[in-house]
């Protein structure tokens, strides 16, 4: 009896993090009755283990393929000029400003590519949108605190939630019409998301 549990409490002292399991594994384990130190138990966690790092590869393989850092950095390459640029045509619409895409220099395969928002006012950017859902989140909140007397933080989440869900089915419902219409050349997925 006593002579198990101080053998336990010694193993799971001996190798923090390792061997036998962290000590946070140990408690849990014995406070079900298993046997931390069981071969069964030990088969369990390196299988665990195992399959929670195939599937953090798995995640980050695929993930990269939609989402790479050099692909968001280039949505979030703005200046301050933009920005009160950018700014201004969204508040004055009605003023005359050229919004035509304007292209870099031609790359070695030959293709040009577009210029990056800080060097063109008509570029697509996220660092807006984010900008405009975070303000959005927090009038919700502070109007949510005003109109009941006390402040929740669960309507940060709740407000998150909702606006990333609308903006996520406005975005499949423009890209489902291009897709019916039968654009041969849709844009990307983060343009229709900026825009």
């Amino acid at each position: 009896g006593s002579h198990d549990a101080g053998g336990a409490a010694a193993a799971g002292a001996a190798a923090p993090g390792g061997g036998g399991g962290s000590v946070g594994g140990r408690a849990f384990a014995s406070a079900f009755g298993f046997d931390p130190d069981s071969m069964p138990m030990q088969l369990g966690m390196q299988y665990g283990t195992q399959l929670l790092s195939n599937g953090t590869a798995v995640v980050q393989k695929n993930l990269g393929r939609w989402f790479s850092a050099d692909g968001l950095r280039y949505y979030f390459a703005v200046s301050q000029h933009y920005v009160m640029t950018k700014l201004a045509m969204l508040f004055f619409p009605f003023r005359e400003i050229k919004v035509k895409r304007q292209m870099g220099n031609k790359m070695e395969g030959g293709v040009a590519e577009y210029l990056p928002p800080r060097s063109d006012p008509a570029a697509p950017d996220l660092y807006l949108p984010l900008m405009s859902l975070e303000s959005y989140i927090l009038l919700v909140a502070f109007y949510h605190e005003g109109s009941a007397g006390k402040f929740n933080p669960e309507i940060f989440g709740v407000a998150f939630s909702t606006a990333a869900v609308l903006l996520a089915l406005v975005v499949l419902c423009v890209m489902f019409g291009l897709y019916l219409v039968e654009i041969a050349n849709a844009p990307p997925f983060l343009d229709l998301l900026s825009y």
